[in-house]
């Protein structure tokens, strides 16, 4: 399983890359929708992805979470 995160209008979208993309919407299929992580706070997406796929990425990241911007300004909604 392929697991990646996306900022649409304002809420995190888990999405499965390993199911084919529907012919309709273009998107893979959606595993959870979340106004925050499970970490506390909106943090930039592409943070999230890093834990995703990198071992030991989140322990980096959360040594830096008090200097990591605002997720929620900083990506653009789709």
């Amino acid at each position: 399983m392929a697991l990646q995160y996306q900022l649409k209008k304002g809420n995190y979208h888990l999405y499965d890359l390993s199911t084919p993309a529907s012919k309709v919407t273009g998107e893979h299929r959606l595993r959870l929708t979340t106004d925050t992580v499970v970490i506390s706070g909106p943090l930039p997406v592409d943070e999230i992805n890093k834990c995703l796929r990198i071992t030991g990425y989140c322990g980096h990241m959360f040594s830096r979470l008090a200097s990591l911007p605002h997720g929620k300004r900083l990506q653009h909604q789709h």
